[in-house]
């Protein structure tokens, strides 16, 4: 992600994705494909003391698992 919006990390790159379009993308993957695990990377809530990595980063993770709940579900029909 750009680090204007996740300065919480030990390799920042510039001209990276936005929230939003983070949030997208995984909401589209965990929507179509058949998603067995996932894992979060290069947090690193210590280039951050405001704290705003770690709420993006859980709000990434609430979306993977709402994302994969509604894929439960439509299995289950």
């Amino acid at each position: 992600m750009d680090p204007s919006v996740f300065p919480g990390t030990g390799t920042p790159e510039p001209g990276g994705v936005t929230f939003d379009q983070l949030r997208r993308a995984v909401t589209l993957v965990c929507d179509r494909a058949n998603i067995v695990g996932c894992d979060v990377n290069e947090l690193s809530p210590h280039y951050d003391l405001s704290g705003a990595s770690t709420a993006a980063a859980c709000k990434i993770v609430r979306e993977m698992a709402l994302a994969l709940q509604r894929q439960d579900q439509e299995k289950h029909r």
